[in-house]
């Protein structure tokens, strides 16, 4: 479990946490969404995040 605060890491800034997001979505190739922004407060937040998305777009359309 990584409880490491994201804002604590050395240069982080709410620009460089939507840059780092992005970066997210883009190697995990997963949709997080600008909803995801004031979710994240730890390392472990975004990876609930990218296991969530993975389940909501992997779940079959109803």
């Amino acid at each position: 479990m990584n409880t490491t605060e994201v804002r604590e890491l050395p240069g982080v800034d709410s620009m460089k946490l939507l840059g780092l997001l992005g970066a997210v979505e883009l190697g995990f190739q997963v949709n997080l969404g600008f909803t995801a922004i004031p979710q994240v407060q730890t390392v472990q937040d975004i990876e609930r995040l990218i296991c969530e998305s993975r389940a909501q777009y992997a779940a079959p359309a109803s």
